[in-house]
């Protein structure tokens, strides 16, 4: 990651507020795209935990689902890089890896694969930025975007 704050797209922090009523909005991390992130595969996201900007984005309630390895996770919006609702769910999971510093994974699942397809820009490499936000306030919701495009 690089150094500095990560401040948000003013088009971007518009488009939550005003478009989707959001609130509480938080940069989780920024990465560059890996083949894996975007492979039909194995049709998954992975954010770990030790590479994250803020671990302060989920609910107690939400971390106590996770944790408690819930397989089918919580269910949750995204936003795609074109500003646009994603209209199919997300499920949003928690992985823990053993290792000798064990840690964890988010992870997003759940129809990811078809999230990349639809969205043009997501090809390995390309750096990306996931941002979490509360929709009325209440509903987890996640934009992922490029922001060097």
């Amino acid at each position: 990651m690089e150094r500095g704050p990560v401040v948000i797209d003013e088009q971007l922090k518009n488009f939550i507020v005003n478009e989707m009523n959001g609130s509480d909005i938080k940069l989780v991390i920024q990465k560059h795209l890996s083949y894996n992130d975007v492979s039909q595969e194995l049709n998954r996201l992975t954010m770990p935990s030790e590479k994250l900007v803020t671990h302060d984005f989920l609910t107690y309630d939400e971390s106590q689902v996770l944790a408690t390895k819930n397989y089918d996770g919580i269910e949750v919006q995204l936003v795609g890089p074109t500003l646009q609702m994603y209209n199919q769910s997300i499920s949003l999971r928690l992985w823990s890896m053993i290792t000798a510093s064990k840690h964890y994974v988010y992870v997003f699942k759940t129809n990811w694969y078809k999230f990349v397809t639809d969205n043009d820009e997501l090809k390995p490499g390309t750096k990306i930025q996931v941002w979490s936000f509360r929709r009325n306030k209440h509903q987890l919701c996640f934009a992922v975007v490029c922001p060097d495009t």
